[in-house]
């Protein structure tokens, strides 16, 4: 297949500056299925697509097969997959990059084959990829079947605000006799009629008032008309979530620094940034306190070496205290986290220890230390702000000069020796250095994404 250079409507489309990046990044993910003849509708929400796409966007779509859509888009040289999350048996929310003006741009493309839930299956693919019409350079579903696929899913999900009522009712007042034939498949009579006549007057409150009878009366009469499929559905649920559990989607992903290396900013900056990739952010501060979720309310450390080390002995149950914490707390803790989508962010860790003995008033062994920094749970990733100590001085100077320039050394060795350590310039401006941790964390997500797909890249 041929590389898409372009996106198709670039001569015709006016995109907002702010969203460029991601509304040109959609115009090229369209352009490149279309000339791999794949079909692909999209469900709803798209009044102001592509220029209103943001990387917070969740783009629904329908297509034969999702699957194939990775593949497809990195032969085309459109986009790299950042992140899959498989949150349906057939449902697939691809988290796509691409740089734009030295920036990443990201939208997330949320694609199905159907649609389920409840374990109901409520529409097939075809349904929609047979029943379109053109809008700008996308497809869309007819007017009838938008109104019944945005309907079974607000009453499945038991919610429903007034923007997204009053856009049935646009959609019911195109094609009235259509959709109170959509509604008469999904609901009983009476039901289906309450519907009819809230749409046609577009007061919604009586359904706001009953949604969750709505919601039963959905349910059971899918649900009947259709018994085997609903124990199909959760077989299906169950291999999902066991893949789950086997490979978590989210990163734990440790920062490491001497004072004044600028780990806080860097971090709160990085978790804003990476927010679309992840369904959640947790930090961290040094252990996960045996994953009991405790917050650290102890004020900022001003004099690290101001105690004098503990005992040998003291020190060592220190150190097995520590094996215990860090992996109880993974247990419990980070990777049901991790299997939850989440960025686990650490603001350092247990191995500061070893190249910062005396914050920790540690007397014990050396090789005790080390031994016990490889028993316990890695992160997926390292990242060592480093900078000269000439400019960590200049920030904070709560140890001597000599000892910071001996810790930013340690910090360097130690880092070289994991797998996975990065080291970032921190002497550089926040913004050049979250744009280098963004992208070392953007490029490890794309790597075991491409792995688990079985994505190859051309």
């Amino acid at each position: 297949m041929s590389k898409i250079e372009s996106s198709t409507t670039s001569d015709t489309i006016s995109f907002a500056p702010q969203h460029r990046g991601e509304s040109d990044l959609f115009s090229r993910v369209i352009a490149a299925l279309k000339q791999a003849n794949h079909n692909l509708c999209v469900l709803h929400g798209y009044k102001n697509y592509p220029e209103g796409i943001t990387s917070d966007s969740d783009i629904d779509a329908i297509s034969q097969n999702p699957e194939q859509i990775p593949q497809l888009l990195i032969e085309q040289d459109v986009a790299q997959v950042v992140q899959v999350l498989q949150h349906e048996t057939t449902a697939f929310s691809y988290i796509l990059c691409r740089e734009y003006e030295g920036n990443p741009a990201l939208i997330q493309l949320d694609v199905s084959k159907d649609y389920r839930r409840n374990g109901r299956v409520f529409f097939q693919g075809k349904d929609f990829l047979s029943q379109n019409r053109p809008y700008k350079f996308f497809s869309v579903p007819k007017a009838e079947l938008e109104f019944a696929y945005y309907l079974v899913k607000k009453l499945a999900k038991g919610a429903m605000d007034e923007s997204q009522a009053q856009r049935l009712s646009e959609l019911y007042q195109e094609q009235p006799d259509k959709c109170d034939l959509q509604l008469k498949h999904f609901l009983p009579e009476v039901e289906a009629k309450l519907i009819a006549e809230t749409a046609s007057s577009g007061n919604w409150q009586p359904v706001y008032e009953d949604i969750q009878n709505l919601r039963s009366a959905l349910l059971g009469k899918v649900g009947r008309a259709n018994p085997l499929e609903v124990l199909h559905f959760w077989a299906g649920e169950l291999v999902r979530i066991i893949k789950r559990i086997r490979q978590p989607t989210g990163l734990m992903v440790v920062f490491l620094g001497a004072d004044g290396s600028g780990k806080s900013t860097a971090i709160a900056e990085i978790q804003e940034k990476l927010t679309p990739v992840f369904r959640q952010t947790q930090y961290i501060h040094l252990r996960p306190k045996l994953g009991l979720g405790k917050s650290d309310n102890s004020p900022p450390v001003l004099d690290p070496h101001g105690q004098l080390p503990r005992s040998w002995l003291t020190s060592t149950l220190k150190l097995f205290y520590f094996l215990i914490d860090y992996s109880i707390g993974y247990i419990f803790q980070i990777y049901p986290q991790l299997v939850r989508s989440t960025f686990v962010v650490f603001d350092r860790y247990y191995h500061d220890l070893l190249v910062d003995t005396r914050r920790y008033r540690y007397g014990g062994s050396n090789w005790l230390a080390k031994l016990v920094g490889w028993l316990i749970p890695q992160p997926d990733l390292w990242i060592l702000l480093d900078a000269p100590a000439e400019v960590l001085q200049a920030r904070k100077q709560e140890v001597s000069f000599e000892e910071t320039a001996r810790q930013q050394e340690a910090y360097v060795k130690l880092v070289r020796s994991l797998p996975n350590g990065y080291i970032v310039d921190a002497s550089r401006t926040i913004e050049e250095v979250e744009s280098e941790v963004e992208s070392i964390v953007l490029s490890e997500m794309t790597k075991r994404t491409a792995k688990r797909l079985g994505l190859k890249n051309l």
